[in-house]
């Protein structure tokens, strides 16, 4: 059901049901966020909602934290993308090469620059991806 010619709106429709018979379900809620960049089509204030919440619901979900973090970068909310990015960035087993690159996510927040801190991010996070940091 990729691109164009899936009927988004009904398969948005599933996440929304899912949500309201489960308020909680923080999967639902992040793939209603999903399906915008899946459908091409521009993201929703809901669809942004849907993230940040899901996000609150699985505190533990670091891909979704950083997922979150990214939204609210993007959206220059740095107090907010620092807030939420900040047990993250220091987390006990973390190995020290993601704290270093996450201190410099920080460092760019605090410096006002959030197209610096989503790069640093993404690089952050693709060389976890890799293997090479925690």
């Amino acid at each position: 059901a990729k691109g164009a010619g899936a009927d988004w709106a009904k398969i948005r429709s599933w996440f929304t049901r899912a949500d309201k018979i489960d308020t909680e379900n923080a999967e639902a809620l992040m793939l209603f966020y999903d399906s915008y960049a899946e459908s091409k089509q521009p993201l929703t204030k809901n669809g942004v909602e849907a993230l940040l919440y899901a996000a609150e619901l699985a505190p533990r979900d670091r891909d979704l934290r950083l997922k979150a973090v990214r939204q609210l970068l993007a959206e220059n909310r740095l107090k907010e993308a620092r807030d939420r990015f900040v047990p993250a960035a220091f987390e006990t087993h973390a190995k020290a090469e993601w704290r270093k690159g996450a201190q410099a996510v920080i460092d760019a927040i605090d410096a006002g620059n959030g197209v610096r801190a989503t790069e640093l991010l993404d690089a952050a996070v693709k060389a976890s991806s890799d293997g090479k940091n925690g």
